[in-house]
């Protein structure tokens, strides 16, 4: 595509309709002569601007591009699913620096065909900002980039092992079959390591076996694997960072470990009324691997009543693990552990001041 005629600082002058807005966009009006420059990050026009931070993406080509952005917004004033907004600037002329960094030439490989697309909406992630965020944001953005509603097929789970059951009967079985699949994971560390544990439990693959993509949209509390992936990263909002991913992005290969328990070692489960035996003594992870304090916190925060605090239920729990009501000292467990270190094994005793979150 040719580049249009810029003036000697970098804005691309337009005619009388270059820039008009639609019912969630903001900007010039329709009658309005604007110019577009694209600066330390940040696209600007007359007196109206877009910063980066804020920006997905571009599609459309010369004469009718359409930005798309989300509307900053804090999440604590706006209340807990009410924040996405969604918003579209049109546009006939940008600056080639900005369609270079923004503007979807060609979908990427792992979402075009023979890949089959799903989209996992995890209900019970986080605060539940998942189905809202789908609604509001992903859904009619995948329609932007060419991908209609017949193109992929929407899950919503509906209880904490929906996720770990999908992987086992569908993306196992797919993945066996030499089917390529992606997965736009709408979750936290929990849906992926639950995913992760579905595909791997059981063992069986097979000599065709070809390895589903997943593509997480942090919808989480701590989403420490999608802030591992993506740091260090000058978007302060994850929700940009992670639809960048989607449409920009490239698949990587996801370091994974295997935790070994002592026989008889259960997953508690339903805020620890259920208590279900490892499969094979073993469980896969992709994110971290704690013992003690951190294991208990992790855990114990984990029901209905504390989610709806977000990350402020990690503080909650752990107060009342330091300080349990009647003055009695917090829990002492002790643990043998093993350091692995250039092949030699050092083994370590330590003792944490916490309660026993894990059965064996």
């Amino acid at each position: 595509m040719a580049a249009p005629s810029s003036s000697s600082d970098g804005t691309y002058p337009s005619s009388d309709s270059d820039a008009e807005s639609s019912t969630t966009n903001y900007g010039p009006g329709g009658d309005e002569s604007a110019a577009f420059a694209y600066r330390d990050g940040a696209l600007s026009w007359g007196k109206s601007a877009l910063k980066d931070e804020d920006i997905i993406t571009v599609t459309g080509a010369e004469g009718k591009y359409t930005i798309y952005s989300l509307a900053p917004a804090d999440l604590e004033a706006k209340g807990r699913p009410s924040f996405f907004e969604l918003r579209t600037t049109s546009a006939k002329l940008l600056p080639q620096p900005f369609l270079k960094r923004y503007l979807v030439r060609i979908l990427p490989e792992h979402l075009r065909p023979p890949n089959i697309l799903r989209v996992l909406i995890s209900t019970l992630s986080g605060t539940g900002l998942a189905p809202k965020f789908f609604d509001d944001v992903l859904h009619p953005l995948l329609q932007a980039v060419g991908l209609p509603d017949s193109s992929y097929v929407v899950l919503r789970t509906k209880t904490t092992e929906s996720v770990k059951e999908f992987a086992r009967s569908v993306l196992l079985a797919e993945a066996n079959e030499g089917s390529k699949q992606t997965v736009l994971m709408l979750s936290g560390d929990g849906g992926m390591v639950d995913t992760i544990n579905g595909l791997l439990e059981d063992g069986s693959r097979s000599s065709k076996y070809t390895p589903p993509v997943l593509s997480q949209l942090p919808l989480g509390t701590g989403n420490a694997l999608f802030h591992s992936l993506h740091r260090p990263s000058p978007l302060p909002s994850i929700y940009i960072q992670g639809l960048h991913t989607l449409l920009h992005g490239a698949p990587t290969p996801l370091p994974i470990f295997e935790a070994k328990f002592s026989p008889g070692a259960r997953v508690v489960t339903n805020e620890g009324q259920t208590a279900t035996p490892l499969s094979n003594n073993t469980l896969y992870g992709a994110v971290v691997a704690s013992y003690g304090l951190h294991a208990t916190l992790v855990a114990d925060s984990d029901t209905t009543e504390y989610r709806k605090h977000g990350d402020k239920r990690f503080g909650l729990v752990a107060k009342d693990l330091l300080f349990p009501e009647g003055g009695v000292p917090p829990h002492a467990y002790k643990a043998n552990v093993t350091l692995v270190k250039d092949g030699k094994s050092e083994e370590r005793t330590w003792i944490c001041a916490c309660e026993l979150g894990v059965e064996s």
